[in-house]
C-alpha cells in the first residue's frame, strides 16, 4: 500500500479504544432519520409509487429537523 500525502487515511482503526468510540457515533448518525418501509409486495403506477417515496422523504425530514433539547 502507498500512503500519497501527509495523513494516513486508512479506514481501520488500530486504537479498540478510538474504534469502538468511531463505531458508536457512526452508529448514532447513521439510522437518525430513517423510517421503515413498509414490507411485501406493493402493485402501483409510478405516480404512486412517487407519492409514496415523497411522503416518506418528508417524514424523515421532520424527524431530522425536529428541535432537540440543548444538554445542559
Amino acid at each position: 500500500m502507498r500512503i500519497v500525502g501527509t495523513q494516513n487515511r486508512s479506514e481501520l482503526e488500530r486504537d479498540p479504544t478510538r474504534a469502538i468510540a468511531r463505531a458508536l457515533a457512526w452508529r448514532a448518525t447513521d439510522n437518525k432519520g430513517t423510517t421503515a418501509h413498509p414490507r411485501g409486495v406493493f402493485r402501483g403506477t409510478h405516480r404512486y409509487f412517487e407519492a409514496m417515496d415523497a411522503a416518506r422523504a418528508v417524514t424523515q425530514a421532520r424527524v431530522l429537523n425536529a428541535p432537540r433539547p440543548v444538554p445542559l
